[in-house]
């Protein structure tokens, strides 16, 4: 062998992500790929990074992203790399930005993170791919299709109680294999929301099995977290059952307003079908909030209509008594009370953030239902634009669920970067989703050991995903390492204040260059588009 490489990291201590014991060891690295493990004191390196007192870990995946679009704006991903993370899967939930037509209005607000000042110049998935290659994003993606954008892009009519005709149901399938074959992994599904929540059973195992066809993988965002959560989640594993296709279930804890018992029916639910050798597995964010645009109580026939149209509609004072017979996102959301209904942010009205709805309707004088139609209408048609969150979840029920087997976690979240085009953008769990996780898990009162926290975060995504070459540290798998101080990694990050980097992470190599040295992102963008191979995917 070569006495040479291209970087070594010296005198750390490896956890490889198998849940091993952790050893001292060098890491050498060659063409992107690790090439040697060992004492490498007597080999020569181009570059060296230091490791003395640090752990050195594969990189970590992050198995339930939104940055889509974020990605193109601001390609750094400082948000993530600041915490260790290499890969993020993108396009869930049913949002994304792919496939389009040429009336992108029906898309916009489907995109986390939208904000125009990157032109939807694509329409197909292969399109797409190509853009987000020639952004040179910092770390690798994962992308799945969002089904939200396929049935906005088969089906004229955006009622969402309007069951696909043949024929429509004909353009969806087409439209997903086109994906699929241009390398997208698979499909995702955003049940809850309205564009798709008139698909039947028999529309999502069709499409299911289309993707299982192609070798991809399915992940499902359920119709219900409140009062139905359960019979949501069962409805996905049945999905699986028929279909035969690897699938995913998103965020699978229920709201506070679930009955009680339902984490545990559907925990035992998961745990029984996956005993069946079901390929199903499931994911959790890391906050206790939900987040969402308050625009999802806004109906697809008034959204379709633009700017324009969304204005003329929200002037109407009528809206506010419609609004309230619909069931949207939002509604569940102030099941459990206004006052937990918070903005979170609005460049249209920053002296609301942090205010609850019930907050603001007291302070106008009207109820809350008038005070949502206010909030909207001061947008000027730019109702996506406005993002609220609600109190969702406990913490020990996330830290619970974390440990649970075939649980991924995922941050939910967009990309940001503290400076350039993203430095005024905000999205929860951003900056904090790996670094939470971590310090929670591997401190009091849970002190698990860092090496199976390592495995949850690295090689469990990285084999349920079916990157074979990633998430452990293995000679000749793919050099995403990240080295941080084992009892300095950690996250300050709060609702009120969640664009704050991670401490504790001092280098990040993706793909073998690095992207993070002692704690200052460099600039390097060596991430790579993952697209679908002829590859399995484990549960």
């Amino acid at each position: 062998m070569e006495r040479n490489f291209d970087l070594v990291i010296v005198g750390g201590t490896i956890i490889d992500g198998t849940g091993s014991t952790p050893f001292s060891a060098d890491v050498g690295i060659k063409d992107g790929a690790i090439a040697l493990i060992r004492d490498l004191s007597d080999y020569s390196a181009k570059e060296k990074l230091h490791a003395e007192g640090a752990v050195v870990a594969p990189g970590f995946v992050d198995a339930h992203g939104h940055s889509d679009y974020t990605l193109l704006v601001d390609g750094r991903a400082v948000s993530q790399i600041s915490q260790g993370v290499t890969t993020e899967v993108i396009g869930n939930c049913g949002h994304g930005c792919e496939p389009l037509t040429d009336d992108l209005k029906r898309f916009t607000g489907n995109i986390y993170g939208y904000d125009g000042s990157v032109d939807l110049t694509w329409r197909t998935t292969a399109e797409y791919l190509e853009r987000l290659e020639h952004a040179r994003p910092a770390i690798n993606v994962y992308p799945l299709t969002p089904a939200g954008n396929v049935r906005r892009a088969s089906i004229p009519s955006p009622d969402a109680v309007s069951p696909a005709s043949a024929d429509e149901r004909s353009r969806m399938l087409r439209l997903i294999r086109d994906a699929v074959v241009a390398g997208s992994n698979g499909v995702s599904f955003g049940l809850e929301y309205a564009q798709e929540a008139s698909a039947s059973f028999e529309e999502l195992v069709e499409q299911s099995k289309a993707v299982g066809e192609l070798g991809g993988v399915v992940a499902v965002h359920t119709r219900d977290k409140d009062q139905h959560a359960v019979q949501a989640v069962e409805e996905a594993i049945s999905i699986a059952a028929a279909s035969g296709t690897p699938t995913q279930i998103s965020h699978i804890l229920p709201r506070r307003t679930a009955p009680g018992g339902s984490l545990d029916r559907i925990v035992d639910a998961l745990g029984a079908a996956r005993a069946g050798g079901l390929d199903v597995a499931f994911d959790i964010h890391t906050r206790a909030h939900g987040i969402t645009s308050l625009s999802d109580c806004v109906s697809p026939e008034i959204i379709k209509n633009g700017p324009t149209g969304i204005r003329a509609a929200l002037a109407e004072r009528r809206w506010t008594e419609d609004v309230r017979h619909r069931d949207s996102i939002i509604h569940r959301f102030a099941s459990s009370g206004w006052h937990s209904v918070q903005v979170f942010s609005t460049d249209y009205s920053p002296e609301l953030i942090g205010m609850s709805i019930a907050e603001i309707a007291l302070a106008e004088d009207c109820e809350p239902w008038e005070a949502v139609r206010r909030v909207l209408a001061a947008t000027d048609g730019d109702v996506h634009e406005v993002m609220v969150v609600c109190d969702s979840y406990d913490e020990d029920d996330i830290l619970s669920t974390a440990t649970v087997p075939g649980c991924l976690i995922g941050s939910d979240a967009t990309t940001l970067c503290p400076d350039g085009p993203l430095a005024g953008a905000k999205f929860l769990g951003a900056y904090t989703w790996a670094a939470w996780l971590y310090s929670r898990l591997t401190r009091s009162p849970r002190r698990l050991p860092v090496a199976q926290v390592v495995r949850k975060l690295a090689a469990e995504p990285a084999e349920r995903f079916g990157l074979a070459d990633r998430g452990t540290i293995t000679v000749g798998n793919k050099a995403d390492l990240a080295v941080f101080d084992q009892d300095a990694f950690s996250t300050e990050g709060s609702m009120v204040n969640p664009n704050v980097l991670a401490t504790g992470v001092r280098h990040v190599t993706v793909n073998g260059s690095v992207a993070l040295r002692d704690g200052e992102v460099t600039g390097n963008r060596p991430g790579q588009v993952l697209r679908r191979k002829s590859r399995g995917v484990s549960a």
